[in-house]
């Protein structure tokens, strides 16, 4: 489940590994089918549904038709938040730190689909062997 998380944050890292900066592409502004959309879904279930956090005593949560916790607390919404972005931001960094060691296949990578302009279905699984292979 934490790499479905990971692999989510890989796009917006690309960016910004290879750019410098992040476009509103990962967003889709507020497309729930977006990977930031996602990716914070799914972190939310993660901790509220499965109970994966660090909570003293984790517990299901359960939301409401217009999407409100049933809850027992402010500060129990407070420490679901900060547990969801725990994981975020682990998973963020994780992808980060993938990219940065495997930079020269992401950058040629890129590079063949900027040539190309689009890479067929036989061609990427051509390179996810070759990268495979690699490791």
């Amino acid at each position: 489940l934490l790499d479905v998380l990971c692999v989510l944050y890989g796009g917006i890292e690309a960016e910004r590994l290879l750019l410098g900066d992040v476009s509103t592409g990962a967003s889709n502004f507020g497309d729930p089918r977006s990977d930031l959309g996602r990716a914070s879904g799914l972190a939310s279930d993660f901790v509220e549904a499965c109970g994966m956090s660090s909570l003293a005593a984790p517990l299901r949560t359960f939301r409401d038709r217009e999407g409100k916790r049933d809850i027992l607390s402010g500060s129990q919404a407070e420490a679901i938040d900060r547990q969801v972005n725990t994981l975020v931001a682990e998973s963020q960094s994780r992808a980060a730190a993938i990219l940065a060691k495997h930079r020269d296949d992401l950058v040629r990578v890129r590079d063949e689909l900027i040539a190309a302009k689009t890479l067929e279905p036989a061609r990427v699984a051509e390179i996810v062997a070759e990268l495979r292979a690699k490791v």
